[in-house]
């Protein structure tokens, strides 16, 4: 018979619990994986994708007509456009740099 197993992650430790049907009892055992912080390159992929992101959300709730977004001055989405062009660049540059 087979046991059923119910995995939990929770703050990068591996949970498992596995079910013993004869006897009604459980047991945990716990799998410790080290946690690693994230890398310059994926900070500045997340901060070029998040900006690209929340530039066309803003661009084209804008376009759309949406309530609250077409009072934006095209100022807003002036330098939010420009704010992406400059993340993509320090990405690529980040991504290319040999070391």
């Amino acid at each position: 018979m087979a046991l059923p197993v119910f995995f939990g992650v929770a703050n990068s430790r591996l949970k498992i619990k596995a079910l013993i049907p004869h006897f009604g009892t459980h047991f945990t055992v716990y799998w410790y994986q080290p946690v690693t912080p994230p890398s310059e390159n994926q900070t500045l992929t997340y901060a070029f994708v998040g900006t690209m992101a929340l530039t066309f959300f803003v661009y084209f709730l804008r376009g759309f007509g949406v309530p609250g977004f077409t009072a934006l001055p095209g100022g807003i989405i002036l330098v939010l456009i420009l704010l992406s062009i400059a993340a993509g660049i320090v990405y690529g540059v980040q991504k290319t740099r040999r070391y």
